[in-house]
């Protein structure tokens, strides 16, 4: 099938030019002067001017002990961006890459900086952070070969950090997250060696108040957690995704509580308006997280950032949808448009992202009678340093002509939908929204929402040919055996990922819309499937119906216990819509309920913030 458009030229590459004389002067200036403490956040301003014509864009990279630098912000017209070190003291250095978009000329900038410890002694030092629900515990070097984690307990609530390889050098510090606001812990580290264990001296903290300006969802539980709900995972991670289907635009943020639905922690980067749209992903294991969001600086605001936060909110690293493009054209590959729903981090250090693309296609493309502009999906592989390894695009590799059963559209001013470029109206095709790296083989399961589809992708730990190795679903390649249900298959679903860390067991949660349509009295449903890859069979081990339909949105993960979480993301949808956490004992039956008065996008039950996989476990 051929092409007639390829996106996206306003965002594409860099301009080929004969390389001219070094043109650009560059000054990169601090916030704060040196040395600052652990833990102090630093704005770094790059201010450049070139001679030659043209725009320019800045990349802020840091070292530490010549080991290398790491992008921080890789390049973007934004000339500022705030470093927060919180991991260790030391000497680091700070650099700038100022470049013209236009001649492709660059310039670099380097600056020391020194970063001192916390603690002077052999007391732990405990401070406050930006968040009010979490502090910074710095503790005293500990000897190489050994480890340490920090415990903390308010009352007889309990809980302690990751455990963290101990380093001769330099101090240990962690940050301490899942606290209730306005109350006072005591806190000490634990140090291992071998296979004893020493406590270091205890210190009291108290905790801040969360800022009435902070807006959260009205919170209830219709059914309490008792003994046989999954009590060892008591925290609820939940990204409420925006009350804007209320009539107000305004975005409650991402947090988590605990069982009894108090809040122990917030985002507090999307308190407004304006990310309407971002997406908070996933929690990465020790305690970070990754999200997208918009920009104040790219031409289309909307989904044009990939970022990854700490503890506390404060940006570690991030890319640009800008930036990404530049790479794919020089890769000879089609752009992107804005990310969307996705992203994991891979055992070697790499980040999957995805994100939209769109182009324009004949008449008779999808039944069309003119030419027509299709949405379609990109997943990227980002190295350490965001820059891409390896990338697949569901325009190369699924037949253009499997029309979606529903034939959902985007147009132009749906905040719902990616940025188009192309035209004001496109379909809506494969609507990409779960990625799963499979860690027993290194593929990738790919959920389609519009297709009812979830495909295997050989990715090969990067090194796949992006080959389709089967299809999960509606014209798949599995038949469904053990049921008497007319319609045993999902569809829209969401979150699709293998439990275990195996490739038996499927949860995904399955909004229905196509089964709906058919039959508007049937409702969204949580699915467990067992998957036999051997002879292409697949049978239902949960089947349950959640409260009411939820046509978007929604989670699903099995428990420590056995038990599943299901979250039913936008139950209500017409009249006062409401997101739902479930817990369902094995055979079904609903053991616990927590209600968001929101949207809410995915929720996660984990032992801690800290906890390592929570989806897939």
């Amino acid at each position: 099938m051929s092409r007639l458009v390829s996106a996206i030229p306003v965002l594409l590459a860099l301009a080929v030019a004969a390389p001219l004389p070094a043109t650009i002067t560059a000054q990169l200036t601090s916030s704060v002067a040196q040395p600052q403490l652990v833990g102090t956040s630093v704005t770094w301003t790059a201010t450049a001017s070139d001679t030659n014509a043209g725009a320019l864009d800045f990349q802020f990279s840091v070292e530490l002990a010549s080991n290398g630098f790491q992008v921080l912000q890789d390049y973007d017209v934004s000339n500022v961006f705030s470093w927060t070190p919180y991991v260790q003291e030391g000497k680091y250095q700070i650099q700038v890459i100022a470049r013209n978009l236009t001649t492709n000329q660059t310039v670099t900038v380097t600056e020391p900086f020194g970063i001192k410890s916390r603690v002077t002694g052999s007391t732990p030092v405990i401070s406050t952070t930006n968040n009010p629900l979490v502090a910074l515990y710095s503790a005293p070097a500990c000897a190489s070969g050994s480890s340490m984690y920090v415990k903390y307990i308010t009352g007889t609530v309990a809980n302690q950090t990751n455990t963290v390889a101990c380093a001769s050098n330099h101090s240990m510090n962690f940050y301490i997250g899942g606290l209730y606001p306005a109350s006072t812990y005591t806190a000490n580290y634990v140090l291992v060696t071998g296979s004893g264990s020493t406590n270091g001296p205890s210190g009291q903290f108290t905790t801040g108040a969360i800022p009435t300006t902070v807006p959260f969802p009205a919170l209830s539980i219709p059914m309490k957690a008792n003994s046989q709900t999954s009590l060892s995972q008591s925290v609820l991670l939940l990204d409420s995704y925006s009350n804007a289907a209320n009539g107000n635009n305004q975005n409650f943020v991402p947090f988590a509580t605990d069982l009894h639905g108090h809040v122990i922690w917030y985002y507090g980067g999307y308190a407004n308006s304006q990310n309407y749209g971002s997406y908070f992903i996933r929690p990465v294991p020790g305690g970070t997280f990754l999200l997208y969001s918009f920009s104040e600086t790219a031409p289309i605001v909307r989904q044009q950032l990939f970022r990854e936060i700490d503890m506390a909110g404060n940006t570690i690293r991030q890319t640009s949808i800008t930036r990404l493009n530049q790479e794919l054209a020089a890769l000879g590959k089609l752009g992107v448009t804005g990310f969307n729903h996705d992203a994991e981090r891979l055992p070697n250090g790499h980040t999957l992202v995805k994100a939209s693309q769109e182009e324009i296609f004949p008449a008779g493309t999808q039944g069309s009678t003119a030419p027509v502009d299709i949405l379609g999906d990109c997943i990227m592989d980002l190295d350490t340093n965001m820059q891409i390894d390896w990338s697949w695009s569901a325009f190369d590799y699924l037949n253009i002509n499997e029309v979606a059963p529903l034939g959902e559209i985007c147009k132009a001013s749906d905040t719902n939908c990616p940025p188009l470029m192309l035209a004001p109206v496109a379909n809506d095709w494969t609507h990409g929204n779960s990625l799963y790296y499979i860690p027993s083989n290194g593929d990738i399961l790919f959920s389609m929402r519009d297709l009812d589809q979830v495909i295997k992708i050989d990715f090969n730990n990067g090194v796949g040919t992006g080959d389709v190795l089967w299809t999960l679903g509606r014209t798949g390649n599995f038949t469904m055996t053990g049921t008497t249900d007319p319609w045993p298959w999902f569809s829209h679903q969401h979150n699709v990922m293998y439990q275990l860390n195996g490739t038996s067991v499927i949860a995904l949660f399955d909004n229905g819309n196509t089964r709906i349509a058919s039959n508007p009295s049937e409702v969204s449903r949580g699915q467990v499937l067992n998957i036999d890859e051997d002879d292409f069979t697949v049978s239902l081990q949960i089947n349950v119906n959640m409260p009411g339909f939820s046509p978007a949105l929604g989670s699903a993960q099995r428990l420590d216990n056995g038990n599943y979480h299901f979250e039913a993301g936008w139950l209500s949808p017409q009249s006062n819509p409401y997101g739902e956490a479930i817990e369902v004992l094995p055979a079904g039956t609903y053991n616990f309920e927590l209600i968001d008065v929101s949207l809410t996008y995915r929720g996660y039950r984990m032992d801690s913030l800290y906890e390592l996989d929570a989806p897939g476990n």
